[in-house]
């Protein structure tokens, strides 16, 4: 219509038209040479061409002087997982309250400010992130201290990581599945948490352990947008193809409780021996059932703690070699009240 102006252009808009990802976009607009000359100038052309502007947020309290972090320590807040989601809570609990202990100025971000306004990132001491963010995003932190919390996805990069060993994790289940006497095992899963199931060393863990024994294991995958219905349906007919006698490892308490809240469902309970539940995380959220769901402990805080002081240490030795810390994990049974 003649005389009404064109809707404003986002990133996401400039992204899908180069077919490029946002965070190319984001690199491009503030120069960056991680991103090819070409590229920049091409993002460059098409930004003026559509009058885009960058996002600007308001300073928060607190925040220095000309919306940068400068001396702080910006805590990333990714978009890829919900604040419902107790692992991510857990973490980003454990930083604070070390950063607090250590007396460090911090600031949480979420990545979609630092992805409009990257210049942020200018002066600011490190970075410390988690799984929340994907590999792509965490390029936009390139030049920069970055301490990475339980990220299974990131490989070798200019970062340190700090998580549990995932490996060992699912030998822990599998062994107490083992000690139990189950002849038959069901491995719960399901996206977006676990990362690669073919080849996740939590899952593999579990899985080359009840190979060196000999006992099947049965897989179900339990994606996380699907339908209730859907998977109590699927999880009855594997109760009934084996007699309510099922060993289950689920790969993490989001996926246990969901489980557990399935077998009330359908009026079943969990029985030394005969139908049990082994969970991998050790949060809050299993907490109120009875009996009690053992767990395989990943130490969620120490590992969020430890990815801190590394953090720390790291600006000050900025020329050290990158690390990978693994963190053993523990078993956790409790009593039955």
């Amino acid at each position: 219509m003649a005389g009404k102006a064109s809707p404003a252009m986002k990133m996401a808009d400039i992204a899908e038209q180069l077919g490029i990802s946002t965070v190319a976009v984001s690199l491009a607009l503030r120069g960056s040479p991680q991103v090819s000359k070409e590229l920049r100038s091409r993002v460059a052309r098409i930004a003026a061409e559509h009058g885009f502007r960058t996002r600007r947020y308001p300073q928060r309290r607190g925040s220095s002087a000309a919306g940068t972090l400068q001396g702080r320590i910006a805590v990333v807040k990714g978009s890829y997982f919900s604040d419902s989601d107790p692992v991510a809570a857990l973490i980003r609990s454990s930083v604070l309250q070390r950063l607090n202990e250590r007396k460090v100025p911090f600031e949480v971000v979420p990545f979609e400010r630092l992805e409009a306004e990257p210049a942020l990132l200018d002066d600011c001491r490190g970075i410390l992130s988690d799984y929340s963010c994907k590999p792509e995003q965490c390029r936009l932190f390139a030049g920069h201290p970055h301490a990475s919390v339980m990220n299974e996805e990131l490989g070798i990069g200019p970062w340190d990581l700090y998580k549990a060993n995932d490996l060992q994790a699912g030998e822990l289940a599998a062994e107490y599945l083992i000690g139990r006497g189950f002849a038959q095992t069901l491995l719960v899963y399901g996206e977006p948490m676990s990362f690669r199931p073919e080849t996740n060393p939590r899952l593999q863990g579990f899985r080359n352990r009840m190979k060196t024994e000999g006992i099947p294991v049965t897989e179900l995958r339990c994606d996380y947008a699907e339908s209730s219905g859907s998977v109590t349906g699927r999880f009855k007919a594997l109760l009934d193809r084996f007699g309510n006698r099922l060993g289950i490892f689920a790969f993490n308490d989001l996926l246990a409780y969901r489980i557990c809240l399935t077998l009330d469902f359908l009026g079943l309970v969990r029985r030394p021996g005969e139908l049990e539940i082994i969970s991998c995380d050790n949060t809050f959220l299993l907490k109120g059932f009875n009996p009690p769901v053992p767990e395989v402990d990943l130490h969620i805080q120490e590992i969020a703690s430890r990815a801190v002081d590394g953090l720390l240490w790291r600006i000050e030795n900025p020329s050290a070699c990158a690390a990978d810390l693994l963190v053993r994990p523990g078993l956790v049974v409790a009593r039955e009240e």
